[in-house]
C-alpha cells in the first residue's frame, strides 16, 4: 500500500511540470491587410440609406429600427454602462465635504444655580479628501 502511494504521488508530481519550453508563436503579421492602403470610407462610416435604392425597403427597415426592442434595450444598456463608468471616474476626483451644526439644548428640573437653562454650542468642520 505504501509502495502504490509513493507511485501515485511520483506520478502526480511529475505530471505538473511541462516537458518542453513553452513560448508563443511569431506571428509575422503584416502592417496592412494584403499590403493594400485604402482611401475608400470604411463600410462602417457609411449610413445604411445609402445602400439601398428602393423607399419601400428603406421605410420597412426604419420602422423595423425603431420598434425593435431588443436593439433599444441594448442601447439602453450600453449608455447606463457608460454612465456607471463616469460615475466611477468621478470617484476618482478629490472631494470636499462642509458640515455646520448648531445644537439647542434646555434643561429643566432640579440643576445647580450656575447651569443655564438653555445653552447654545454651534460647531463647524470642513473636510476634504
Amino acid at each position: 500500500m505504501k509502495r502504490v502511494a509513493v507511485v501515485l504521488a511520483t506520478t502526480l508530481l511529475s505530471s505538473c511540470i511541462p516537458d518542453t519550453p513553452t513560448a508563443p508563436p511569431d506571428a509575422h503579421l503584416p502592417a496592412a491587410f494584403r499590403d493594400v492602403q485604402s482611401a475608400a470610407p470604411s463600410l462602417a462610416a457609411i449610413p445604411w440609406q445609402s445602400f439601398y435604392d428602393d423607399p419601400t425597403l428603406r421605410d420597412l427597415i426604419a420602422q423595423a429600427l425603431i420598434k425593435n426592442y431588443t436593439a433599444q434595450l441594448g442601447y439602453q444598456s450600453v449608455v447606463a454602462a457608460r454612465e456607471s463608468l463616469n460615475i466611477t471616474h468621478a470617484n476618482e476626483l478629490p472631494g470636499v465635504s462642509a458640515t455646520v451644526e448648531a445644537p439647542y439644548q434646555t434643561s429643566a428640573g432640579n440643576r445647580p444655580a450656575s447651569t443655564p437653562n438653555q445653552a447654545f454650542a454651534p460647531q463647524t468642520s470642513i473636510g476634504a479628501s
